[in-house]
């Protein structure tokens, strides 16, 4: 019998950690109020959740060759949220499977369709209750699907835009109810669409009947509550540890806190550390916020750029002996070969988790780009949530272009490298005379000076404290002239607000932690640790590729 005495979401306290975990997928007591109560739209998780447990229970979809994926593939493919072990639980399904389905969420008024491809027949299918085949959900299916079939076979992000073609002489077929039983609110397809997951096998939809919303919706409300509600101990104790942590002490303190405290951990135990690696490799959209100490390679001591941030001062860009210096530089470190260390290959080793959605950087040597690490820049406007959107965002500007001080034309910094230093910056040779005098516009390193903003910077910033859920600072350096405090706290209020209660969402890790306490920025995170950068990417790596092996 079903344990009909579990806590509705309205009994349970906001932010209470108990949760359903269904095949890899978390539901929250609170995600379920779109099935408690009538008129409101299914969640994802609620969504994922019932095609896994509801539609084939009796296994009739599997023995024929039938498997309904997260509804979440389409934005793993474009790197916008991690799967988790969702995917990892179904692949040997995957790979026997004949059909694909996928419950698909997207429009203007956001909309579910239940799309599917059949590799055995060539066909790709629909199903919409409300009949209008919407083309979002054809360019959703098709980057679900064969980027999918991609990952499965390399196990490496596909480029997107590779897989136009990839159903091009496909068969597509539409299916919809008969009128008398067609979606007529603007809340219910969620519902039409997981009765269409049952008549999946032979596509025969009849099932799918407005008159039986009610019925679809408490049955699955029902069939989540019978699995056990795992409750997490909530931790009342307030605490900050500083430098003074004793680690005699036999349980690890990490565990003995509530977020929006500010522990700092100086000489944190293994076993603390493997704590904060779960947060990071538990992530769904990790924004990660890196500065000029992950630029250091391993078993260096140097910087990157002999003090990056001195650039930054608007006098050296009026002043013809400082300029000249300063050309100097940029062409000495540009000249430089690309060194990847452990952070650029623990950034990989997360991205091809899933965990990562962004990195913010305060470099401006653009190794992030050179070392072939991420797609790299401040997006276009038309860039803002499509696949060809930069991953990693110089918020400071890049040394390795240059622009025109009196207009907008751009060049590679490498144009130059062969000038005499000695001449101090290069004239813009695409600039028409400014005066009389012929006076042209220099060609200075498209970096942040002073209080300058970067077109389209926030709408990116907008964008992604949408979906962040865990933040990571790493290696990141006090400046002026610079809003990276607003930066930082705005990432982290909106992580938190939507953590469980009891989970850290903001980390901070850096070895000079004096510095990070004496400013300020220590305490934006809830959980701070002095540790060796490198040491610490090191682990990441070792963690990823061990749960790869398992």
């Amino acid at each position: 019998m079903p344990n009909l005495n579990q806590p509705s979401s309205s009994q349970l306290p906001l932010g209470s950690p108990a949760s359903y975990i269904i095949g890899g997928v978390k539901v929250s007591p609170h995600d379920l109020y779109c099935l408690e109560k009538n008129g409101e739209r299914i969640e994802d998780t609620v969504m994922n959740a019932y095609s896994i447990l509801v539609p084939d229970k009796d296994g009739g979809l599997t023995k024929g060759g039938c498997v309904i994926i997260s509804s979440l593939v389409p934005h793993f493919m474009h790197g916008k949220t991690s799967l988790g072990t969702t995917l990892e639980n179904i692949v040997s399904q995957l790979l026997a499977s004949r059909l694909w389905a996928f419950p698909l969420s997207g429009g203007s008024t956001l909309h579910w369709v239940l799309g599917w491809v059949d590799w055995s027949t060539h066909k790709i299918g629909f199903f919409d209750s409300l009949g209008k085949a919407p083309n979002w959900a054809e360019k959703d299916l098709q980057d679900a699907a064969a980027g999918l079939e991609h990952w499965l076979k390399y196990e490496t992000y596909p480029e997107i835009t590779s897989l136009e073609d990839r159903f091009k002489d496909w068969d597509i077929n539409h299916y919809t109810p008969a009128i008398d039983r067609k979606q007529v609110d603007i809340w219910s397809s969620g519902l039409f669409v997981m009765m269409a997951m049952r008549g999946l096998l032979d596509l025969e939809f009849s099932c799918a009947n407005r008159s039986k919303l009610r019925t679809t919706r408490l049955s699955a409300l029902k069939a989540i509550k019978k699995v056990k509600l795992i409750m997490n101990p909530l931790h009342s104790k307030k605490c900050r540890l500083n430098s003074s942590l004793n680690h005699s002490e036999p349980s690890s303190l990490l565990s003995d806190y509530t977020p929006g405290n500010n522990i700092i951990l100086k000489s944190p135990r293994s076993e603390e550390i493997q704590k904060i690696l779960d947060v990071i490799l538990n992530a769904k959209s990790l924004v990660i916020i890196c500065g000029p100490g992950v630029s250091i390679p391993t078993g260096s001591s140097s910087s990157p750029l002999v003090h990056p941030f001195e650039l930054l001062v608007p006098i050296i860009w009026q002043d013809q002996t400082q300029s000249s210096s300063v050309f100097q530089t940029m062409r000495h470190h540009l000249r430089q070969a690309s060194q990847k260390n452990l952070f650029h290959q623990a950034i990989h080793s997360l991205d091809r988790r899933g965990n990562l959605l962004r990195i913010y950087t305060q470099n401006i040597d653009a190794m992030e780009k050179t070392t072939g690490l991420l797609s790299y820049g401040v997006p276009l406007a038309n860039q803002i949530g499509q696949p060809d959107c930069p991953r990693c965002i110089p918020l400071l500007g890049r040394l390795d272009q240059m622009s025109c001080s009196l207009g907008s034309h751009v060049v590679p910094t490498a144009t130059f490298l062969d000038k005499s230093p000695s001449d101090g910056l290069p004239i813009c040779s695409n600039c028409q005379p400014y005066t009389t005098y012929g006076h042209h516009g220099i060609c200075r390193p498209r970096i942040v000076v002073s209080k300058e903003e970067q077109p389209n910077l926030d709408v990116i910033l907008d964008h992604d404290k949408n979906l962040v859920d865990v933040v990571l600072a790493v290696g990141i350096q006090p400046m002026p002239y610079s809003d990276l405090s607003v930066l930082i706290k705005q990432f982290t209020q909106a992580a938190h607000s939507r953590t469980q209660e009891g989970i850290s969402s903001s980390i901070l890790i850096d070895l000079d932690m004096p510095t990070m306490e004496k400013t300020g920025i220590s305490e934006l995170f809830q959980i701070s640790l002095e540790l060796d950068l490198q040491d610490f990417f090191g682990r990441i790596i070792s963690t990823c590729l061990s749960g790869c092996q398992a």
